[in-house]
C-alpha cells in the first residue's frame, strides 16, 4: 500500500475527513475527472445532467470461469478465469464493468471495459480506454513501431519523461504509421534481462496509447480507442463495450515478453485450419502484371509456379470493373469481362485443375 503521512501541497482532497488521500498522489485502478487526479483519466462522460465530473467507486466483483463473450467486437479465446469488477457512480446508476481475464500459460491478462446506462436519460461517451495502469517510475523507455506506406514497423526508443507521451491513430485503421502494440521497459532492459511490459490491442481501428509520467514520478499507461472526434450516445439500458487490451510482463528482458505475445497469439487469437498448419507457399500476381493481364497471362503464370513448387496462386487488384489503373474502378467489384470471359469461378477452377489453391 502507498504510504500516506503529509499533505500534498496543490492537490484536492478527495475525502474531507482524510487531509492527506488526494488522488493525484495515488497508483489507481481506474480515474476519474472533477476529483482532484489531474492525470488524464480512461474516461470523458457527458453524463445525464451534463456534467463533465464522474465518481465511479466498487460496487461488487465476481470471478468467472474463461473468457466472457462480446456481443460487438473480437476477442481472444481459451482464457482461464476472468475478473469482472463493477463500478458505480455516485450520483448517477452509470456502472463500468472493468473485465480482467487471465491466459495463464502464456503470461498474458486482457483488460477491457464495458459502460451500462441504467439512467433515464443519455449518457454521451467523449473518452473510454479500454485499460489504465499505474506504475512506479524504472527510468523506463517507450518502444514504438512506426513507419508508413513501405516502411512499416521501424522499431524507435524514446525515454518516458515529465508529460504525455502518445502512440496513436487516425486513419480509421490501426494503420502503417504507428501500430497499437508498444513496450514500456527499464532503462537498462535488453533482450535477456530486465522489466518489460507489452501492450497490444485486438482491434483495427484508430487506437490511443499514453504513456504519462507525473511530478511523484507515478507513469500512467492507458489504450484504447481514439478519442480524437469520437462520440458515442449511450442510450437509457443500453452499453458499449471498449476493445480488447492485450498485456504482458516479463523480468527476462524483451524476449520474455516476445515469446509471451507469441504464444497468446498462435494459441489464443489464430483460429481455423491453419492454426497448427504451415501456410502454404502462395505466388501473387500482383508484381507480375500489375494491371495489364488477361486469362491467358494468368494461367500461364500458375503452370510456371506450379513447376516451382507453388501451392497457392493468389488474384490480386484488377480484375474487377475499368481497373486497369489506380485511377479507376476501385470499389467496382463485378468482373471485368475482358480479362477473365468466364468470371471468377471458371477461372478459379481452372487454377486447382492445374494443382494449386486459389485465393
Amino acid at each position: 500500500a502507498q504510504k500516506r503521512s503529509i499533505q500534498v501541497g496543490s492537490s484536492v482532497f478527495y475525502d474531507p475527513e482524510d487531509s492527506v488521500y488526494a488522488l493525484d498522489s495515488m497508483c489507481l485502478e481506474w480515474a476519474d475527472n472533477g476529483r482532484g487526479d489531474y492525470r488524464q483519466s480512461p474516461t470523458e462522460f457527458v453524463m445525464p445532467d451534463g456534467s463533465f465530473v464522474t465518481d465511479f467507486i466498487y460496487e461488487s466483483h465476481d470471478v468467472l470461469d474463461g473468457c466472457v463473450p462480446m456481443d460487438t467486437l473480437p476477442t481472444a479465446y481459451g482464457g482461464n478465469q476472468t475478473l469482472k469488477i463493477t463500478l458505480k457512480d455516485k450520483a448517477f446508476p452509470i456502472f463500468i464493468d472493468l473485465y480482467y481475464t487471465v491466459f495463464e500459460q502464456t503470461d498474458v491478462i486482457t483488460r477491457r471495459a464495458v459502460v451500462r446506462n441504467e439512467a433515464n436519460a443519455p449518457l454521451t461517451i467523449r473518452r473510454i480506454m479500454s485499460m489504465t495502469m499505474d506504475l512506479p517510475d524504472e527510468c523506463f523507455q517507450m518502444y514504438t513501431l512506426d513507419g508508413g506506406w513501405i516502411k512499416e514497423a521501424n522499431l524507435h526508443k524514446r525515454p518516458v519523461t515529465y508529460g504525455i507521451t502518445v502512440n496513436s491513430s487516425t486513419t480509421g485503421a490501426s494503420s502503417n504509421r504507428h501500430n497499437p502494440a508498444f513496450i514500456i521497459a527499464e532503462a537498462d532492459a535488453n533482450e535477456d534481462y530486465g522489466d518489460v511490459y507489452a501492450f497490444n490491442m485486438i482491434y483495427s481501428g484508430n487506437h490511443y496509447s499514453i504513456a504519462e509520467k507525473n511530478e511523484r514520478d507515478d507513469v500512467r499507461v492507458s489504450m484504447g480507442i481514439n478519442p480524437h472526434l469520437f462520440e458515442w450516445i449511450v442510450s437509457p439500458g443500453d452499453k458499449f463495450e471498449t476493445p480488447e487490451c492485450v498485456m504482458s510482463y516479463s523480468s527476462r528482458g524483451f524476449n520474455g515478453t516476445s515469446h509471451h505475445m507469441h504464444d497468446f497469439i498462435n494459441e489464443h487469437i489464430v483460429r481455423g485450419d491453419y492454426k497448427k498448419k504451415e501456410r502454404p507457399v502462395l505466388l501473387n500476381n500482383w508484381e507480375a502484371h500489375f494491371f495489364d493481364f488477361n486469362e491467358g497471362k494468368l494461367l500461364r503464370l500458375a503452370k510456371d509456379a506450379k513447376e516451382l513448387g507453388v501451392e497457392l496462386f493468389v488474384l490480386d487488384d484488377g480484375w474487377f470493373g475499368d481497373r486497369n489503373n489506380d485511377n479507376a474502378g476501385l470499389g467496382d467489384y463485378t468482373v471485368n469481362p475482358k480479362k477473365l470471359p468466364q468470371g471468377i469461378k471458371v477461372f478459379a477452377d481452372k487454377i486447382r485443375k492445374i494443382g494449386l489453391n486459389f485465393g
